[in-house]
């Protein structure tokens, strides 16, 4: 009785003949998960064993089936820079003792896609695994969500769900008219030369006992802004607690100030390659992912229009970086940091220095070293950037701390005004009695001169090529610049960046009522 059952026995009472056998089945079929026992009786006329017992057990086990699992359940892509994509793995598990049936896989849609999916229906072995990649792939900034379906036989999870979350944010630098320096915490300046452009800190901003800078711009800062004597500002002040010894020609703003949200970069990657420019030689390098790059003493490094990926970017001192945007943006992706040594310069031809960045992932400091040019965007939100006594820069800093030494000028993209050349002599007269225009050196050239002069206060000044029938050629200079002696080097182009031919042209300097102008000749 109970789980065992008796079948096909002899009609009863049977008679067995001497050597003979009869037979018949014992059936066992559980109901219940577990061990039972029972026992079967056989009686006969043997007189020495008239009942036989036979002893009957059994355990009732489960019925194979698939056991689905799936690893992970919830992907978080996290923040992805718009353009860029970020891949997982998700790995489906055949836990049970049947063979697991994936009938579908739903599209999640949108920003996500699915790839290397397995044919479908997919039969997944006892312990064996299949998988297929979630692609997260931004094109809005802002966050998003979705889910993934997987139909199965497994009678206890026929449909198992993967959560999908991102968000898109977007890389690019901030507006040039915004701000020249962002910092998440301190902006620390000290005698610094002039400022062109509005600064702000999600922390604090200390201006340190000047001589006689100024910043042409506003000034914000979420936590408070410290202006010591012998500085101007030539805009407004913002910050909900402000000390104030300097003079600012705009308002004082005690008022809270919002954070300003600072790039997140997305994970990337150098080569294995190393370059290394030799002292006063030239190399053309190809975008593309490299491992150090370092230019050595008066070298000079070309890059064209693309995307460049190392780990570092040295300048040794006096080298350059001539990087050519007329076939669209550069951008440099550093894992580690950058660092201009004394005079080294970074120099833009075919476009606007808005048309170069340069994306620092580490947390390293990053130092624009004495008189040096860096021009272009930095945007370095784990690091420190330094620059050092005389240095200059054109274009816009954002990274976590900024600090900024003496006689240090920076000016935002549209400004034009204009560095000390690195390679000029090392001692220009400081600020010269009347307005003067001086020849330019070479004349003839071909396909650089440098043209100098002299301006006696901080004034408005307008520096212009003219061809041979009074056209504009190229405007070199319109905007306020700081008393002193100045040059700037014409590359021989126009305002599109074309190369002129060759012949006469004429440079006028005008600043009020100050004019000259000068005739140069182009040779090739």
């Amino acid at each position: 009785g109970g789980a065992f059952a008796i079948a096909n026995f002899p009609t009863l009472t049977a008679i067995i003949s001497p050597g003979n056998t009869a037979t018949f089945d014992v059936t066992f079929s559980p109901a219940a998960i577990g061990a039972t026992a029972a026992s079967v009786n056989i009686s006969s006329d043997d007189p020495d064993s008239p009942i036989i017992e036979i002893q009957l057990t059994g355990e009732g086990v489960a019925a194979p089936i698939p056991d689905i699992a799936v690893s992970p359940l919830a992907i978080d892509f996290g923040q992805i820079t718009l353009g860029a994509n970020a891949a997982t793995t998700v790995t489906i598990h055949n836990n049970g003792s049947a063979d697991l049936t994936v009938s579908a896989i739903s599209d999640p849609g949108g920003a996500f896609a699915l790839t290397n999916l397995p044919t479908l229906t997919a039969i997944i072995s006892p312990g064996n695994t299949a998988t297929f990649d979630v692609t997260f792939s931004p094109s809005a900034i802002g966050a998003t969500a979705a889910s993934v379906n997987i139909s199965s036989n497994d009678p206890d999870s026929p449909i198992i769900e993967i959560q999908l979350t991102g968000e898109g944010i977007d890389n690019s630098p901030p507006p040039a008219q915004d701000f020249v320096l962002l910092a998440n915490e301190r902006i620390n300046i000290e005698k610094f030369s002039s400022i062109h452009g509005n600064i702000h800190s999600n922390d604090k901003v200390e201006i340190e006992k000047g001589r006689n800078g100024v910043i042409y711009g506003n000034i914000s800062a979420v936590e408070s802004i410290e202006i010591e004597k012998r500085n101007t500002v030539d805009g407004d002040v913002i910050s909900p607690e402000t000390d104030i010894d300097g003079m600012v020609n705009g308002s004082i703003l005690e008022e809270s100030v919002d954070a300003v949200p600072m790039p997140q970069l997305s994970e990337f990657s150098s080569g294995n390659t190393d370059i290394y420019v030799r002292k006063r030689s030239t190399k053309i390098l190809l975008p593309g992912s490299y491992d150090d790059i370092e230019v050595g003493d008066r070298a000079t490094l070309q890059l064209s229009s693309g995307d460049y990926f190392a780990e570092d970017l040295t300048l040794q001192s006096r080298a350059k970086l001539l990087v050519d945007v007329s076939g669209g943006p550069v951008n440099i992706y550093l894992e580690e940091d950058l660092q201009l040594d004394e005079r080294a310069e970074v120099e833009i031809s075919g476009g606007s220095t808005a048309d170069f960045t340069v994306f620092c992932g580490d947390d390293r400091n990053i130092k624009i070293r004495e008189k040096a040019i860096m021009r272009g965007n930095l945007i370095a939100p784990n690091a420190t950037v330094k620059l050092e006594d005389d240095s200059y820069f054109k274009g816009s800093i954002v990274a976590d701390r900024i600090s900024i030494e003496k006689n240090v000028v920076i000016v935002s993209h549209s400004a034009t005004i204009l560095p000390k050349s690195p390679q000029a002599t090392e001692e220009i007269a400081a600020v010269p009695e009347t307005f003067e225009l001086r020849q330019n050196y070479p004349n003839p050239f071909n396909p650089t001169t440098t043209i100098q002069f002299g301006l006696p206060v901080d004034a408005m000044v307008s520096l212009n090529i003219y061809n041979a029938r009074g056209q504009l050629v190229k405007a070199l200079a319109n905007g306020t610049m700081p008393a002193g002696v100045h040059q700037i080097a014409w590359n021989g182009t126009d305002e599109g960046g074309t190369l002129v031919a060759s012949g006469m042209y004429f440079y006028m300097l005008q600043s009020g009522d100050f004019r000259e102008t000068r005739r140069m000749i182009l040779l090739k």
